[in-house]
């Protein structure tokens, strides 16, 4: 007697990468886990500005990483007003 399987989920609940504390040493696992997270999440074909808008959002602000972010923050800002 054969049984199928039928999920009825379309999608995976995925959980955010962890933020960015800002240790040079952890940078290459950070983007891994947004390359992973972006594939997991069917996002791996969106553009690079919305991916780097998501992962500024998980830059920790009291981390040595913030100040980047900031700069990058504003000056997305004043692209906008252009």
């Amino acid at each position: 007697m054969s049984t199928t399987r039928t999920s009825t989920a379309t999608k995976l609940e995925v959980p955010a990468p962890d933020k960015f504390k800002g240790q040079a040493t952890d940078a290459k696992q950070f983007i891994r886990r947004l390359e992973t997270h972006y594939s997991a999440t069917s996002n791996a074909d969106v553009n690079d500005q919305r991916k780097i808008a998501y992962a500024l959002l998980l830059i920790d602000d009291n981390s040595d990483a913030f100040y980047w972010k900031k700069l990058l923050l504003e000056r997305a800002e004043g692209d906008m007003m252009l």
